[in-house]
């Protein structure tokens, strides 16, 4: 496991006089967190910052998890990671700031289409990094992936000329993408990406020395061009998948066609953006009933 758990099980008995019913159940939610992490291909604890906590909550919620199954499983990686950054085996603890009421809502903000008209047009494209960075925010917002989807396209899951990626997430899925990401990852794939000269490396994104970008790397330059941006938010992958749905909806997106592009279950979707379209049907309503004039 990428996880080890034994010292854990022996403070949750020994100090803190956990119930075995406690235990198990912290003990079994950490596991699952801990086979979501080795299929996202994570190799150390150190790794696991603070987007991935929001990421898996995410993910547990597009599998239509109770509110109280997830603050449970929350609880357990709070407790657990708080454990471990007591005793010093990691530097920071990634789970500060998660905070979910009883309730479960949405974790984060949005940016205004300004403010991601902003942050898109951050990047130098006068370089390679700059044209790289680009295709990478572009791809991001036209489509609503996850960083780890987003790491981890390769160049057949591209296809520019019918206007879409394949996603190969939780589950495999297209997405269209429009005009201005097809131009900057065109851009990008003829112009910098090609002058790294890499054969048998078939990862779209790479880093300068020819390697598959890390998802380190992908968050670090994203704070880096919101600062650029002057956007004062803590801008972060999720914020924007989350700001992606919300223009959709706001635009007049349907949440089955939104829940599709998401790969979340419709339901899971109903339960974050369903205020959206009550908020449209409102508007809807008192712009045309003729009782509401």
């Amino acid at each position: 496991m990428l996880i080890q758990t034994d010292e854990y099980r022996r403070y949750l008995l020994e100090v803190k006089k956990s119930s075995t019913n406690t235990i198990e159940s912290y003990l079994r939610d950490i596991k699952i967190f801990n086979d979501f992490l080795l299929k996202k291909q994570f190799k150390t604890i150190t790794e696991i910052d603070h987007n991935c906590i929001l990421e898996y909550i995410e993910f547990l919620k597009s599998l239509s998890k109770a509110d109280t199954t997830i603050l449970r499983n929350v609880a357990a990686i709070k407790s657990y990671f708080t454990f471990i950054y007591l005793r010093g085996k990691v530097n920071l603890n990634p789970t500060d700031n998660i905070k979910l009421s009883k309730k479960v809502k949405s974790i984060s903000g949005i940016l205004s289409e300004d403010e991601i008209s902003r942050l898109l047009k951050a990047p130098d494209t006068t370089n390679r990094k700059g044209i790289r960075d680009s295709a990478m925010l572009e791809i991001l917002y036209a489509t609503g992936i996850r960083v780890s989807e987003l790491i981890n396209l390769n160049l057949e899951n591209v296809n520019l000329s019918a206007g879409f990626i394949v996603s190969k997430g939780e589950t495999d899925r297209i997405i269209p993408i429009h005009n201005e990401a097809i131009k900057a990852l065109n851009n990008y794939i003829q112009n910098s990406r090609s002058l790294l000269n890499i054969e048998k490396n078939n990862a779209l994104f790479l880093n300068l020395n020819g390697k598959r970008i890390s998802r380190q790397g992908f968050c670090k330059l994203l704070k880096k061009y919101a600062v650029d941006a002057n956007i004062s938010k803590d801008v972060n992958p999720y914020i924007i998948r989350h700001s992606f749905a919300t223009h959709l909806i706001q635009n007049g997106a349907s949440l089955k066609d939104v829940s599709e592009m998401l790969g979340h279950s419709y339901s899971s979707t109903i339960n974050i953006y369903a205020h959206l379209i009550n908020d449209n049907v409102k508007k809807s309503y008192k712009k045309f009933h003729p009782k509401s004039l």
